[in-house]
């Protein structure tokens, strides 16, 4: 059986969690509707042509942007 303080402690946790997947939900929203915009206006090869130079392909690498198309 739990004593209060771990009870509390736990439920703080499993709020703060939460709150962390909602927030990280948010963002996945953003930047979907950022991908959407960037492919609906044609803007894919300047995108990576900018992440090329300002040296963030690391980034377009590890959110599987640059698989989508041919660099």
């Amino acid at each position: 059986m739990m004593n209060g303080d771990t009870a509390t402690l736990l439920t703080n946790l499993a709020l703060e969690l939460n709150m962390a997947l909602r927030r990280v939900k948010s963002l996945q929203a953003q930047i979907s509707e950022i991908n959407h915009f960037i492919d609906e206006n044609g803007l894919r090869a300047d995108f990576l042509s900018l992440a090329k130079t300002n040296q963030c392909l690391e980034l377009l690498e590890n959110n599987g942007i640059q698989r989508r198309v041919n660099v």
